[in-house]
C-alpha cells in the first residue's frame, strides 16, 4: 500500500509540469496558469471521491460529480451529475420518484480512459431512466 500511494504521490506532482508543457498553453498569464492547477486539483478531488472514497461495487452509493465547488468542463449548470462505480456483471435497482419537468437520462459508460490524456471515454449506452421498467 505504501508504494502504491507513493507512486500516485509521484503521479500527483509530475501533472503540474505535464500541464505546463501542454501546446497551446499561455505559461506567462498568471490567470491560465492559476486556472490549470485548479483544473488538476478538481480532477484530483472528484476522482479520489468516485474512486477512492466509494470503490463498493457491491453496495454502490451515488456521488456528486459536478458541483459548484468542483466543475471540470462538460457540466451543464442546470444538470445534476452523479457517478457510482457498478460491476459489468452485476444486476442493481435504481429507485426514485419521477417529479415531471425536464426528461433525465442515465449514461453508462465505461472507466477505460477516464481521465487519461489520449484515451477515450466511450459510451456504451445512453437510457431514458423514464422508459425504464417501474415496479407497482
Amino acid at each position: 500500500m505504501a508504494k502504491a500511494w507513493s507512486d500516485f504521490a509521484e503521479d500527483i506532482a509530475a501533472a503540474g509540469p505535464w500541464l505546463m508543457e501542454q501546446e497551446g498553453l499561455a505559461v506567462d498569464d498568471p490567470q491560465v496558469v492559476a486556472n490549470g492547477y485548479r483544473y488538476l486539483a478538481t480532477l484530483l478531488y472528484v476522482g479520489l471521491d468516485v474512486h477512492l472514497l466509494n470503490p463498493n461495487v457491491d453496495l454502490p452509493e451515488w456521488t456528486v460529480t459536478f458541483a459548484p465547488h468542483a466543475p471540470y468542463g462538460g457540466d451543464h449548470r442546470d444538470g445534476v451529475y452523479h457517478t457510482t462505480p457498478v460491476n459489468p456483471e452485476g444486476v442493481y435497482r435504481v429507485t426514485g420518484t419521477p417529479r415531471g419537468g425536464i426528461p433525465a437520462s442515465a449514461n453508462i459508460q465505461t472507466q477505460d480512459g477516464w481521465w487519461q490524456p489520449g484515451r477515450a471515454n466511450d459510451v456504451l449506452e445512453t437510457l431514458d431512466i423514464m422508459s425504464l421498467e417501474q415496479d407497482t
